[in-house]
């Protein structure tokens, strides 16, 4: 019976940091996959090298925050990238896109709003 709080306790030193090694592990392959998904997704746009991607998802089920840094672009090609990601998002996930040209060309689209920076 004394072997009992002892294992008890070994059973919590490993299983607490195994519990969180196997969340981290989680957060880093769902970052992963959007990352190849927004990969996939503006391939074909013919921007490559102009557009920076971050993605970041917390350890703990939730939203993700996808930032788009579109200084090189022009406008259209905001509104494109925009109207492009916007379906492929994981319900949740903040779309944040920092821009250097004019975006107002095209206030109709659903993600007017991603816009979060005009520099």
């Amino acid at each position: 019976m004394e072997s009992l709080p002892a294992l008890a306790v070994v059973a919590a030193v490993v299983a607490l940091p195994t519990f969180a090694l196997l969340r981290l592990n989680r957060r880093d392959r769902r970052r992963d996959a959007l990352q190849a998904t927004l990969g996939v997704c503006l391939r074909g746009l013919g921007l490559r090298g102009m557009i920076a991607v971050q993605v970041s998802i917390g350890v703990w089920p939730g939203g993700a925050r996808v930032t788009l840094d579109m200084r090189l672009c022009a406008a259209q090609h905001v509104w494109q990238v925009i109207d492009r990601v916007h379906p492929v998002l994981p319900r949740g996930a903040t779309l944040r896109v920092v821009a250097s040209s004019p975006c107002r060309a095209q206030p109709s689209s659903p993600f007017h709003r991603a816009v979060v920076a005009v520099l």
